[in-house]
């Protein structure tokens, strides 16, 4: 790879200066690697020797020293070639490879003599890694260190998986635990099964990090494999060292943001306390029902680790990335595509609340359905009917309806119960009159006081329409 002209090359009556051979090559460069280190960076075309071509001449010469050729036999001389200067490796007066200006990275630095040097120097140690391979000891020896690593590999990613069983069930009992009181408890089954996931995952983050280990501490221990290993090593550290500095530097934002959500943690369980006590009637506030407390605390509650959240993010590390503000700007879409309906529901749960239209355990009759309210939630209410049956009717619905509310008046003066029955003119309506009180009289569940009356609502053309009210002491019992 070295020209081995004079000053000049002539061809007839012109000359051809040795700048105008070696040149910078098309961007495309070639690695010179010998026993799996990285010796040199080829870029320069010299004459018709691409790089490619010059790193396959400078290897076939490296696959040829003699065995006995170690690092002491190694040279880097500055050679003089025409209008050029270049550093050639030689072995025992073997030229090996050259390294030209035109090799030379752009913007680093560095020296035609440095890179020789390094190259020379990566070079001993590839010499002498060979030389290692030949002893049968080095060998031995390597094997039993990696027979060893390999069994603790073994040992620890079998504790870890006897680990993840008991864990996993330890965290799906804390999310039990934690979200049986929950404000939304179908979410218990997601919950835990984020805890479980996440103890899988972190079991499996440690295998593999075990076993990048191990990997590195067995490739250390061959002579021909040892760059790999140290590669490996350097890249587990630097990764490392890179984890570490971003925690460290991270640390002032996340103390700020964790200070913010104390504070908000903290405004929150007061406001508890308070409504606590409104909806037990220890206390009494202007504008705020015992009804509505509940629906009062969320609210309160989501507004309030809002502004925690929005005064905190700029705090947390990564806010200020492109990919961070990329998912915000996607989710933030995908949340105003499908909420519309949400949204919806939510602010009809809302009028349902603060109009205490209905509350849990009242009989009503909304949508043409009657029944006992089990549940108001914030999206739809439940009601169950004689039958025993569960109706679902979502709040948007019960908002656009009459609610026909059966409970709320008859908790001071109890609930009134009617029925109808048609008789001809040709009865006497006083007879009429006693027969029906006396079957409100034989009634189990209506009450003799208030006294049971009947009213005569219609006179049509061939009977009298007759009404008998009678009192009951709880709503539920209209069905019976």
């Amino acid at each position: 790879g070295v020209p081995t002209a004079g000053a000049q090359e002539k061809s007839g009556s012109w000359s051809v200066p040795i700048s105008a051979i070696v040149k910078a090559g098309d961007g495309r460069s070639a690695v010179i690697t010998y026993w799996g280190r990285d010796l040199a960076v080829l870029r320069a075309n010299v004459g018709f020797l691409s790089p490619a071509d010059r790193r396959g001449a400078a290897v076939g010469r490296l696959d040829r020293l003699r065995e006995a050729i170690g690092p002491s036999n190694l040279r880097v001389d500055s050679v003089r070639v025409g209008d050029l200067t270049a550093a050639v490796i030689s072995a025992d007066g073997v030229v090996l490879f050259g390294i030209w200006d035109a090799d030379l990275e752009p913007g680093t630095g560095e020296t035609r003599l440095s890179v020789a040097e390094a190259a020379r120097a990566e070079l001993g140690r590839a010499l002498e890694a060979r030389e290692q391979s030949r002893q049968w000891p080095r060998i031995l020896k390597g094997a039993a260190w990696s027979l060893l690593a390999v069994l603790v590999l073994i040992l620890v990613l079998h504790g870890l998986g006897r680990l993840v069983r008991p864990l996993s069930e330890r965290a799906t009992s804390m999310a039990h635990a934690r979200t049986h009181s929950a404000l939304v408890p179908g979410l218990q089954p997601a919950i835990e099964a984020i805890g479980r996931g996440s103890i899988v995952g972190v079991a499996w983050l440690l295998g593999i990090a075990a076993t990048y280990v191990c990997l590195t501490f067995v490739f250390q221990q061959f002579p021909y494999s040892h760059p790999w290993g140290d590669q490996l090593g350097q890249f587990l550290l630097s990764m490392t060292r890179g984890i570490i500095q971003g925690i460290v530097s991270a640390v002032p934002g996340l103390l700020t943001a964790g200070l913010m959500f104390l504070v908000a943690r903290f405004f929150i369980h007061v406001m508890d306390t308070l409504f606590n006590a409104v909806q037990q009637r220890s206390i009494s506030i202007p504008g705020l029902h015992p009804d509505t407390v509940e629906a009062t605390q969320r609210i309160v509650t989501f507004a309030v680790w809002l502004f925690a959240f929005t005064a905190a993010y700029p705090n947390i590390p990564g806010s200020d990335t492109d990919a961070f503000k990329a998912v915000g700007v996607l989710a933030g879409l995908l949340v105003s595509m499908g909420s519309v309906g949400l949204v919806n529901q939510l602010m009809s749960g809302l009028v349902i609340v603060y109009s205490r239209a209905l509350k849990v355990g009242e009989l009503i009759k909304a949508g043409g359905a009657m029944g006992v309210v089990v549940e108001v939630g914030v999206l739809a209410t439940k009601i169950r009917t004689m039958y025993n049956e569960e109706i679902t009717i979502p709040n948007a619905v019960l908002v656009g309806s009459e609610v026909t509310n059966f409970t709320r008046l008859a908790e001071s003066g109890g609930a009134v119960v009617s029925t109808h029955v048609s008789i001809g003119y040709d009865a006497p309506w006083r007879q009429v009159h006693a027969m029906l009180l006396q079957a409100a009289a034989r009634t189990k569940l209506a009450l003799a006081e208030p006294k049971p009356f009947v009213l005569q609502r219609v006179l049509s053309d061939f009977a009298i329409d007759y009404e008998l009210r009678v009192n009951i002491r709880r709503p539920t019992d209209r069905f019976a």
